[in-house]
Formats: C-alpha cells, structure tokens, sequence
C-alpha cells in the first residue's frame, strides 16, 4: 500500500512539473511572441500635425503587417499551450 501510495505521489509531481513547463513556454510566447513586437513596433506620438491648429497629435502604429500576423499566430500558440497545461493536470490521482 505505501508503495502505490509513493507511486501515485511522484506520477502527481511529474504531472504537476509538466504542466508548469508548458505553461512557462506558453507565458513566455506570449511575452516574446505577442506582446514584445506589439509593444516594439506600437504607437509612437509625432509631432503636433501642421494642420490642426488646435494642438492634436498624431497616434500612429509602424507594427507590419508581418508582425502582427505573427503577433495573433503567438497569441493562439500560448493559449492552446496553457489549455495543454490544463489537461495534463487532469491526470493527477
């Protein structure tokens, strides 16, 4: 009895750790993949447009189109990671 005991004690720690692992690498593809180029490549104020004369400024965003792209395909990658997370917890006793 103790010895199945142990077993399933270590078998919930190797889920546990497993599931940390992956959640990391989903947390950091959304940090490098997502946000980092959005937060790069994001809005930038210019200087006050010569054609207002009531002193509004320009908000524009240089992100490419590549980035972007890149940026949503990361989001979905790092959400579907954590949901993989999720189910290997499902498999502690």
């Amino acid at each position: 009895m103790v010895d199945q005991d142990r077993q399933k004690l270590v078998s919930n720690e190797q889920a546990k750790l497993t599931a940390t692992y992956v959640n990391g690498i989903a947390i950091a593809t959304f940090a490098v993949g997502c946000l980092a180029p959005l937060i790069a490549a994001g809005g930038t104020i210019h200087d006050i447009d010569p054609g207002l004369r009531t002193g509004i400024l320009r908000f524009q965003i240089t992100a490419s189109a590549a980035s972007l792209v890149i940026s949503v395909v990361c989001f979905f990658t790092s959400g579907f990671l954590h949901w993989i997370a999720r189910r290997v917890l499902r498999s502690l006793q």
